[in-house]
This record gives C-alpha cells, sequence and structure tokens, in this order.
C-alpha cells in the first residue's frame, strides 16, 4: 500500500474528485473541508502528506501550514491554490510548503507533483536518520530543533559508524539517555544483532555480577546449570549499562578489563570467553566528583568516556517542548484511542515556561495524566495540572466573575465601607491611586531588569524571582503599546 493522503479543501466536488483519483491510484487518501475537521483526522490518524488548500473558511492555509509543521514536523504539505497568488505562495514555500499546483490541475500533475514530494522525503531521511523518523525495529524519535538537541544528534550520526568506541551518555533523569544509546545501535553495522540493557542501580551486586558475566554449573549453591550474561548474550551488539555510578567497586575492575582485553570469565569458570560488544554507559551523576570521593575508578571512567554524549535538560530546549509534546499526544492518542487535537495557544505558552524538572519523561507523563483525565477535543490550562499553573504564577481559568455565587441582581460584589471618608476624596482628588502607584513601581522595576539584561526574558524573569511566562503578561501589559 503506497503512502497516506489527507486533502484539506472546502470545494466538496473537487474534493471527492481529487480523492476518488488518488485512492485509484493505490495512495490511502483522507479528506476534510475545513482546517479544524483536517487536524482532527491528523491527531487521530498519522498522514505522509497534506494538499492544503490556501484559502479556507476559517484558519487560511498559510495559518494551517505553520500549525501543521508544528505538531506534525514529518508531515509534507502541497498547497493548492486557484488565485495564482504569488506572494502568498512565496510565504508558504518559506513557511515549509514543499511545493504548490495551481488550480485546475490534472490527475497526473498531481501525482507527478505527489512522487517528487515522497521521493524527496526518502532522501531527506536518508540523510538525517536521527531526526524526526521512526525506526522501524524500535521506533526511535530524537525530537528537536533547538541547538542542544541539534548537537546530539550530530555526535550520534558520526559516533554510530564507529561500532566499537565506547561512549558515555551523560544527562539528568528523564532526559532520554537510553533513547540515544538505541539510536546509535540502531544506525550502527550492529543494528542486526542484539541490544542488551541493565540498570546497574536495580539489580543487587550478587545478582548483577551472574548477570552481567554468567556462571558455570555448580559455581555457588543454586547454580543447577550454566548461565550466559549478557555480555555473552549480546555479541555482535551493543550492551547499555544505565546507571553505571552505581557499580558496586570489585565490578568496576571486572568490566574495565573486558573493555581493555574484549575477554571475561564466567562466574566459576576458567576460561576466557572473546566477544565483539560495544558498552554504552549512561550516568545523572558528576562521575569526576565519584573519583573524588574513592567511589569510582577513574581508569574506568577514562576507558568508558571515549566519546562522551551530553543529554541537554528540556528546560535548555524551550522551543522544542511544544514539539515533543505534539509527538507524545498523537503517541497517546492511539495507543488510549482518544481524539485530542491539540493544545491552546495558553497551553503552549505555559508547557514552554515551565522548567519541567522531571524532563522529557515528566512531559510524557502530565499528557498522559490529562488523556486519562479528561475527553475535550483541545488541551487548555485548566486541564493541566495544577503544580504547572502554580510554579508559573498562572492563575486558575476556571475561576471567573461567572462562577461567583449569583443574586437576582447578578454576581455577587464585594464592597469596602470607609471609615474616613473625606480624606479618600482628597486623596483621589489629588490624583493618589494606590493601584496605579503600586503599577508604576512594578513596571519601573520591570524596565530596569529587563534593561539590564539586553531583554533577555529568562535571565530577567531570574532577576526578578517570577517566572518566564509571568514576566511575558507583564511585559505585554506594560510595553506592549511601546
Amino acid at each position: 500500500m503506497k503512502e497516506k493522503i489527507i486533502i484539506i479543501d472546502d470545494e466538496t466536488t473537487f474534493r471527492n474528485s481529487l480523492r476518488a483519483g488518488l485512492e485509484d491510484a493505490g495512495y490511502q487518501v483522507a479528506a476534510a473541508g475545513d482546517g479544524e475537521s483536517g487536524l482532527g483526522i491528523m491527531a487521530r490518524k498519522g498522514y505522509d502528506l497534506v494538499l492544503l488548500d490556501i484559502r479556507l473558511p476559517g484558519k487560511n492555509g498559510i495559518d494551517l501550514l505553520k500549525e501543521i509543521k508544528i505538531r506534525f514536523p514529518d508531515t509534507v504539505v502541497v498547497l493548492m491554490t486557484a488565485y495564482g497568488d504569488t506572494k502568498s505562495t512565496v510565504k508558504a514555500i518559506k513557511e515549509g510548503a514543499f511545493d504548490y499546483l495551481n488550480k485546475p490541475f490534472d490527475l497526473d500533475e498531481v501525482k507527478a507533483c505527489l512522487e517528487k514530494a515522497f521521493a524527496n522525503r526518502r532522501k531527506v531521511r536518508g540523510e538525517q536518520p536521527f531526526c524526526h523518523q521512526h525506526n522501524s525495529v524500535n521506533d526511535i524519535n530524537i525530537i528537536g530543533e533547538s541547538p542542544a538537541i541539534k548537537d546530539v544528534i550530530k555526535k550520534i550520526s558520526v559516533v554510530a559508524g564507529y561500532d566499537n568506541t565506547s561512549i558515555l551518555v551523560c544527562g539528568e533523569t528523564g532526559t532520554g539517555k537510553e533513547l540515544a544509546a538505541k539510536a546509535i545501535h540502531y544506525h550502527s553495522k550492529r543494528r542486526k544483532k542484539p541490544f542488551l540493557d541493565i540498570n546497574c542501580a536495580a539489580i543487587p551486586r550478587d545478582l548483577l555480577e551472574s548477570e552481567l558475566f554468567g556462571f558455570e554449573k555448580s559455581a555457588f549453591t543454586g547454580a543447577s546449570s550454566t548461565k550466559k550474561g549478557l555480555l555473552e548474550i549480546a555479541d555482535g551488539g551493543t550492551l547499555f549499562l544505565d546507571e553505571i555510578g552505581e557499580l558496586p567497586s570489585d565490578l568496576q575492575s571486572k568490566l574495565l578489563r573486558f573493555l581493555e582485553e574484549k575477554k571475561f570469565k564466567r562466574i566459576g569458570g576458567l576460561e576466557d570467553i572473546h566477544v565483539n560488544v560495544r558498552v554504552i554507559a549512561a550516568t545523572n551523576q558528576d562521575l569526576e566528583s565519584q573519583i573524588t570521593r574513592g567511589h569510582f575508578r577513574k581508569d574506568l571512567y577514562y576507558r568508558l568516556n571515549v566519546f562522551p554524549i551530553i543529554m541537554p535538560p528540556l528546560r535548555a530546549r524551550e522551543h522544542d517542548v511544544v514539539l515533543i509534546a505534539y509527538h507524545f499526544l498523537r503517541q497517546l492518542n492511539k495507543q488510549m484511542d482518544k481524539s485530542f487535537s491539540g493544545f491552546s495557544t495558553e497551553t503552549e505558552n505555559i508547557l514552554q515556561s515551565y522548567p519541567w524538572p522531571g524532563n522529557v519523561r515528566e512531559l510524557k507523563n502530565v499528557i498522559e495524566r490529562i488523556l486519562i483525565l479528561n475527553d475535550v477535543k483541545w488541551i487548555s490550562p485548566g486541564e493541566l495540572p495544577d503544580s504547572l499553573r502554580s510554579a508559573l504564577d498562572y492563575p486558575d481559568p476556571g475561576i471567573t466573575i461567572d462562577a461567583l455565587p449569583k443574586t437576582p441582581a447578578g454576581p455577587v460584589k464585594t464592597t469596602t465601607v470607609s471609615t474616613r471618608p473625606t480624606e479618600t476624596k482628597s486623596l483621589a482628588d489629588d490624583g493618589f491611586s494606590l493601584e496605579k502607584k503600586l503599577q508604576s513601581i512594578e513596571r519601573n522595576y520591570l524596565e530596569k531588569a529587563l534593561q539590564a539584561t539586553g531583554w533577555n526574558i529568562s535571565r530577567a524573569a531570574e532577576m526578578l524571582g517570577i517566572s518566564r511566562f509571568a514576566l511575558q503578561r507583564r511585559i505585554e501589559k506594560y510595553f506592549k503599546n511601546q
């Protein structure tokens, strides 16, 4: 079966005719009459290409193109227009459209354009194997456009070709260290051999040794038969040692010997076993400080750290957050049989501004929780956990004046009885307003912080002791007309 295509066009006759022609050509085709319906269909099922009319009711084709490129970065977009609007066409190409078709066009012209688009898509994927694509074996998907993650992707693409080099992947919990290790393995010459992983912190010391090196029959009480270890089973492939900083000291020396000589003995064994295994280790600890404290061998550290890869925390990848969030939304929609269309603009701002101490793993957990607890179309701030909104000084959108108790005359209003009406009147007459005075002070502090940081929002927010999102809202309040 050929690739999947969706047509988004408000002309019913044209849409149905084009759909029938492309289905006859062997493509899987869906169709929608407006942008919102089209996005909903795309959220439920992945599509390879969109044929998008540039003039649509509601959201126009250019705006829809921008949203598609954020939410569905793998999807190719071809614009269709009957107006010959050169300016709009040029803008569409700049925004990421692959090509455009001028109406009226014949089916052969469309098929030629599609073949060119899909050929280019395959070529690009061949040149950039780690960005925005799924590995056919293990669904590897390293997503992001930030400089930090692009540097990681570049390093992975380089070291994957050197299949005997030891690699140390460092980074905070939840940053995707195992994902990086899998990407290296499945894009190396070892891809057809096993990828095995073990968490050094999750297994007791005695069991960890037997898991890694195996044991001979009768090596200890209960060893009723010979057991191969992971090093032996992974022969020809890759062994991923997660949380390497937790490896006991005596096993550190045995691992070092293996890395240097590519051989080991099973527990209770006398013969050396030679294997060809690439070891990728990972840690969220500072191993150099562990060495200083005597908890980790310096020689093992240098042997593992031949090629270091640092996985950046999500807070350093602000502009990747929405891309990753939409990836998880599509993935979880399929797994949980949901049909969430996306996130509101306010929600995207909150997601980008939140520091994500649990990194990508926390982001996925939040989205999964939302899908479990809600059955809405668009995810708004009200569906986010309280911890996200409170951390960002973001008010609960559910609390409005309409939610207050009602009287026959309307919403309840609070009043304050003044004990000194004459003085209050004279202060007002002098132009005194506490609210205005406080706003003036706040504006002055904001301006000083922004000038001191060169209008760097993140640094200014840190200086002021407020969230980035809270600062953005205040900038809009005080400076938007400047």
